[in-house]
């Protein structure tokens, strides 16, 4: 359904409900050097085209320096215009800009459906977004009620993911993980281990 919005050049403005892509560390689109496994935004791209429902934003946020004109070259025709890089990292801290819950509250509306991809490979940056999604009050404006989908790596200290993961050690095991992605559905979003 179309939301209404109040506009003072026109009065009220009615816009269609967006489809949205947040991928925090995202690195480069389709490859970044020779591996394809690293760049996440084609494999969105492609899954949610497939399904009908192509992104009319997508916001792919990596604290690496990436190369402006690789990071474009990448994207596809269609995300020309759509497609958003943020060459910075967001934060947690109260009040900032750049604070990842609240540019959530910002961008995203009710009706929009909301894909959310946490990756950040940083247990300590990760974890904060996630407490405070499952601390939240959905019906009081918490952006958990904001998110349809959360792919999310959960870094935990299990021994096969211990070298990849940057041995994040203190931040519990696979059981912990498991009911964190048990707590993350149960209040409504449909939480999936990334990749």
């Amino acid at each position: 359904s179309l939301r209404p919005s109040s506009d003072p050049r026109v009065g009220v403005a009615f816009q269609p409900p967006q489809n949205i892509h947040l991928d925090l560390g995202s690195s480069y689109f389709k490859v970044w050097g020779s591996n394809r496994g690293a760049a996440s935004g084609q494999w969105f791209y492609d899954t949610y085209h497939a399904r009908g429902q192509p992104f009319s934003r997508f916001i792919a946020v990596e604290v690496e320096t990436l190369n402006d004109t690789t990071a474009y070259q990448q994207i596809p025709d269609d995300l020309v215009g759509v497609y958003t890089l943020m060459n910075v990292g967001l934060t947690m801290e109260e009040g900032d800009k750049l604070n990842t819950v609240d540019m959530i509250k910002r961008v995203v509306k009710p009706e929009d459906f909301f894909v959310f991809k946490l990756d950040i490979d940083s247990a300590p940056i990760e974890e904060p977004i996630v407490k405070s999604l499952l601390e939240d009050n959905p019906d009081e404006g918490g952006a958990s009620a904001l998110i349809d989908e959360l792919m999310f790596e959960h870094h935990v200290n299990y021994s096969p993911m211990n070298e990849a993961w940057h041995n994040p050690q203190g931040v519990g095991g696979l059981h912990r993980s498991y009911n964190v992605f048990r707590d993350l559905r149960r209040k409504g979003i449909r939480a999936h281990s990334w990749p």
